[in-house]
C-alpha cells in the first residue's frame, strides 16, 4: 500500500495558487531534494517532468514506473521517458539527464516556457525534436535569459543576474559543468543568481493579472505556456495569439500614472497660454 498523494503538478500548483517567486524557489529546493535522494539511493528516475510531482505541503516525486538502478544504465532504451524533457545526445539513462529534464522544468516554471520550444508547434518526430535540441543549445539560439526582451520576463527576474542565470542553465542542458551532476549545487547557483542584490525589490511580486486583466481567462502570468494549462485551456482559448505574456499590473499602473500627469500637465499648459480660461 502507498500513501495517497493530492495536489495538482508542480506548474498547475504555483499557478492556481498564485504563488510569488520566493515560493517557488522554494519548492524547487524540496523537489530538488527528492530527486538528489533518488540519485543517492542509486536510482534513476527518467521522467523528470512537472507532471510527476505532486503536492500540496510539499512535492512529491511520483511515477518510478520506468525508473531504473544506475547498474543498468548502458544496458537500457536511451529513448524511454517524455521527448520535451530527453537529452539530444541520446546519452544513456543517467543523473546527468535526470538533471537535464530537471533543469528544463526549472525554466519553464521561472520563464512561463519551453526554453526551446513553443508548445503549439513541437516536432511530432522524437529524432527531428532532438535534432532541433542539439541545434538550439550548440548556437544558442534557446531562449537564454540574457537575450529576453524584458517585456516578456516575469517581473520578479527583472532584477536578476539573467548573464548567471544563462550560463548556468547552458552548462545544465550541455554538461558543460560537472559540478552540475549534483543537482543541489545546480539549484544553488540558480537561487543565488536570482536572489542578486538588484533583484531583491522584484522578488515578492506576484506575475499574476487578474481575470478582468486578460479577458476572463484564468491563466497565471508564469504559468500560462506550460503543456498543462495548454491541454486544460487550448480549446476555448486563442493561445496562438496570446504569445506575449500579459503586462504585469504593477507596470500597468505606472503607465496609467504616467497617463494621469502628462494630461492633468498639458491641461495647465494650456490655462497659462489662454489667460482667459483661468
Amino acid at each position: 500500500v502507498m500513501e495517497l498523494v493530492d495536489g495538482d503538478p508542480i506548474d498547475a500548483y504555483c499557478q492556481s495558487h498564485q504563488l510569488d517567486l520566493d515560493s517557488r524557489l522554494n519548492l524547487f529546493v524540496q523537489a530538488c531534494d527528492a530527486v538528489h535522494h533518488a540519485h543517492q539511493k542509486g536510482v534513476i528516475h527518467r521522467d523528470i517532468k512537472p507532471q510527476n510531482i505532486h503536492g500540496i505541503d510539499s512535492p512529491y516525486l511520483l511515477d518510478f514506473s520506468v525508473s531504473i538502478p544506475v547498474s543498468e544504465s548502458q544496458t537500457t532504451d536511451k529513448n524511454v521517458g517524455t521527448p520535451l524533457y530527453l537529452t539530444s545526445n541520446k546519452l544513456p539513462p543517467s543523473i546527468h539527464t535526470d538533471n537535464y529534464a530537471f533543469a528544463i522544468m526549472t525554466y519553464e516554471i521561472l520563464f512561463g516556457r519551453h526554453p526551446i520550444f513553443d508548445y503549439l508547434k513541437v516536432p511530432k518526430s522524437v529524432d527531428d525534436l532532438l535534432d532541433y535540441t542539439a541545434q538550439a543549445l550548440e548556437r544558442k539560439t534557446w531562449h537564454c535569459p540574457d537575450k529576453l526582451d524584458e517585456a516578456l520576463l516575469p517581473v520578479n527576474l527583472k532584477g536578476a543576474d539573467l548573464d548567471a542565470i544563462t550560463t548556468i542553465f547552458q552548462n545544465s542542458f550541455t554538461f558543460k559543468d560537472d559540478r552540475y551532476e549534483d543537482l543541489t549545487v545546480f539549484v544553488h547557483d540558480l537561487i543565488e543568481a536570482i536572489t542578486d542584490s538588484n533583484n531583491l525589490p522584484y522578488l515578492n511580486a506576484i506575475p499574476v493579472p487578474t481575470e478582468e486583466e486578460i479577458g476572463g481567462v484564468s491563466f497565471g502570468y508564469v504559468s500560462r505556456f506550460t503543456p498543462h494549462i495548454v491541454e486544460n485551456h487550448g480549446k476555448d482559448t486563442d493561445l496562438g495569439l496570446s504569445n506575449k505574456p500579459t503586462e504585469p499590473p504593477v507596470m500597468r499602473r505606472k503607465l496609467i500614472g504616467f497617463a494621469v500627469v502628462f494630461i492633468f500637465l498639458f491641461l495647465v499648459l494650456i490655462v497659462l497660454m489662454n489667460p482667459q480660461l483661468g
